[in-house]
């Protein structure tokens, strides 16, 4: 904590010294300034300034009742990012890890699961996690970047306003369109691991019509990552067999259809995401290593809505909307070989659980500017949830594990899960009131009913006050609840975990106080304490003394506390100097403190605009050391840094002005690190990327 805090002060000073230099009056750069740059750079602190996430309707980001981050496509393009993880992984209070069947885990202010369940993510504002899990990163955290305008990151509860999941943070990811591309803009790019990625955007506006569309395909043999030992090894020393593919490498193969469309014709729009992927299971379903198993993922939604102001200072939106997504995998539990007391297993123990989660619903909302100072908003949504065709195919019984003869479909008599619905329907409102110009309240409430567990109300409160120009107060509370998933509800015929039908949804109680500064107009500074008290959190209970049973529960209360620090200097056109540290102490009130999660974390990112052509920009990431969870005799995972490093050249051939190159290196000094795995799985752990390049040529068609 110490070595971070320091580094965040000295490059502090160091920003402002530099910020000084660039602004004397008689700065050379002044004659570089073009009306196009300025238009642009003008376009850009509007995206950087003005959100829409925290309040359904568009505020400046300093009067908003909330602790936001905003990332912008200039900045995305400029660091390298390569999916939605690399961007989120910059932001303080966020965390970013791998999982053993090859998503990741997105950590908010020291609080992890395996589904990321308890962080809503959205496109476009509407919501991507999808029921069966709760989570949205099993399906849609590799994202891809090129069709992104802007991501804005709530950290704090958001169900006041969205309902369930927007638990520790919210991520809503806004798109390009048609009159952000106006014309065609072509992307093509390769790197390490046999990677290749092509993109095609287009967007034009004729009349009362814009036309959008991105198409995006991805092939990647994936990072291979190497394993001494995994579980399956363990299992050959105790059995005298030689089953384990360890040492091995992991699979993370990955093969990506991605489709983006939408068209806009007066007060209507319409929009849609199709994804469909094939991916290899990084170190297999049982932490046993498998080059055959894979998860197949089919994914999409549709949304039509129409927006009009009926009267000078009320406007109307409605939408209705449907989302699908389809999984299909295989797997095998322990590899080719594998004997036990039941039987043989010639080809391994094999499974191939399968879903379909459908949504279907439809919002209201009315915006009321009822005098200058004060604005409401007020709205209603319904929506139906239906998971349905659960099947299995295994080739043993999963109670007994005694083979079956042959790999067949077990549906009737020993699923995986259950064929369920559930309807949800919940109003919502809040008031914005300035107060004063410097002072502004916000409140607001919404009720959600569930017809499976019942009803759940969440208030939240935020008070800003720019106490001294450029200097301002941030006290806020929020309530929050995540809704129990159908794999906690109804997980059934599990020889290790079963659902419970009659849990209740997890509740978080929020207060953060934040203090932000503007030193000069190229400088500024903001510090964020939060406190967030969970209860009811689902988690597996003491297995059963005679069937060694584990049974969700609301067994725990967590308690996570800890401080935001971020500085950015603008130094000149274009580059800047940014920075974040992030300290956190998430605990269990009666067993202590989290596992695999750290308590220290920061970022450090430079961006030079070298001149009219070149441009660099480089990323430090810090991150402390990981305890190990209770009775986990292994050493905590080392803490560790990673530099990664872009550069990027434009406008360097007369007549191809839109001929834009990329090149990135991460981990550009080749670190070895890990990611924590749980005790008796993979002993060193999950073992994460070394040093990988990607190079990208995109063209932009007027």
């Amino acid at each position: 904590m110490r070595i971070l805090a320091c580094i965040y002060l000295a490059l502090a000073f160091i920003a402002s010294s530099a910020t000084l230099v660039f602004s004397q009056d008689d700065s050379p750069l002044d004659a570089f300034m073009e009306a196009e740059k300025l238009e642009a750079e003008l376009q850009w602190l509007k995206d950087e300034t003005y959100v829409i996430t925290a309040s359904k309707t568009l505020e400046h980001i300093k009067k908003t009742a909330a602790s936001v981050t905003v990332i912008t496509d200039k900045e995305i393009r400029n660091m390298g990012a390569r999916n939605l993880m690399d961007v989120l992984s910059t932001v303080p209070g966020l965390g970013v890890t791998i999982h053993n069947y090859g998503w990741y885990e997105l950590e908010s202010r020291g609080v992890k699961t395996t589904e990321s369940d308890k962080i809503l993510i959205m496109l476009n504002s509407h919501p991507l996690n999808v029921i069966y899990n709760g989570g949205a990163l099993r399906n849609y955290h590799d994202l891809i970047i090129e069709n992104i305008r802007k991501i804005e990151i709530i950290r704090g509860p958001g169900s006041a306003i969205y309902g369930a999941n927007a638990f520790l943070a919210v991520v809503n990811i806004l798109t390009k369109e048609a009159e952000d591309v106006d014309g065609a803009e072509f992307t093509s790019g390769g790197g390490s691991y046999g990677t290749q990625q092509y993109n095609l955007m287009l967007g034009k506006e004729i009349k009362d019509l814009d036309i959008f569309a991105n198409f995006n395909f991805l092939d990647s043999g994936g990072f291979k990552g190497f394993v001494p030992r995994d579980t399956q090894t363990s299992n050959d020393e105790g059995m005298g067999t030689n089953a384990s593919k360890a040492p091995g490498y992991t699979n993370s193969r990955l093969w990506k259809y991605d489709l983006d469309f939408g068209a806009g014709y007066r007060d209507f729009a319409f929009k849609g995401r199709y994804i469909r992927d094939k991916r290899g299971l990084f170190s297999g379903v049982a932490n046993a290593l498998d080059d055959k198993g894979y998860l197949k993922l089919e994914n999409y939604f549709l949304e039509l809505s129409y927006s009009r102001a009926i009267a000078a200072n009320l406007d109307f939106s409605a939408k209705v909307y449907r989302d699908y997504s389809f999984r299909d995998s295989f797997y095998v539990v322990f590899p080719q070989g594998y004997a036990s007391s039941q039987g043989a297993f010639p080809e391994g123990f094999l499974g191939a659980p399968t879903e379909k989660n459908t949504k279907h619903g439809a919002e209201i909302q009315l915006t009321w500017d009822w005098n200058d100072s004060n604005k409401a908003i007020f709205g209603a949504m319904g929506e139906y949830q239906r998971q349905f065709d659960v099947r299995q195919k295994l080739n043993f019984d999963p109670l007994t594990g005694a083979p079956l003869g042959s790999f067949q479909d077990v549906t009737p008599w020993a699923n995986w899960n259950k064929n369920v619905s559930r309807n949800v329907w919940a109003v919502y409102g809040e008031d914005i009131f300035d107060v004063m110009d410097n002072l502004r309240l916000t409140a607001g409430a919404r009720y959600d009913r569930y017809n499976d567990f019942g009803g759940t109300f969440n208030p939240r409160a935020g008070l800003v006050w720019e106490f001294i120009n450029g200097y301002d107060l941030k006290l806020l509370h929020g309530r929050a609840f995540r809704a129990p998933s159908f794999i906690d509800m109804y997980d059934i015929n599990n020889p290790v975990i079963s659902g419970n039908p009659n849990l209740k949804p997890e509740k978080i109680n929020t207060l953060e106080a934040s203090v932000g500064a503007e030193f000069t107009e190229s400088i500024s500074s903001r510090i964020t304490l939060f406190r967030n008290s969970i209860r009811d959190v689902i988690a597996q209970s003491d297995p059963d003394p005679v069937t060694g049973l584990r049974v969700y529960e609301n067994s725990q209360n967590v308690i996570s506390e800890g401080v935001e620090l971020e500085m950015k200097a603008k130094l000149h056109e274009g580059s800047y100097l940014a920075m974040n540290y992030t300290f956190q102490n998430p605990r269990e009130k009666i067993t202590g403190r989290l596992a695999d999660v750290p308590s220290n974390k920061g970022n450090i990112m430079a961006n030079w605009e070298i001149n009219e052509i070149f441009h660099l920009y480089g990323h430090l990431f810090l991150k402390g050391r990981t305890p190990r969870a209770d009775g986990d005799t292994r050493s905590d995972v080392p803490g560790y840094g990673t530099v990664d490093a872009t550069l990027m050249a434009r406008n360097f051939l007369k007549g191809w002005e839109g001929l834009e190159l990329r090149f990135s290196m991460y981990n550009l000094l080749d670190k070895k690190y890990a990611d924590p795995a749980p005790a008796g799985t993979l002993p060193e752990d999950y073992p994460r990327p070394g040093r990988s390049v990607l190079g990208e040529v995109r063209y932009m068609f007027d």
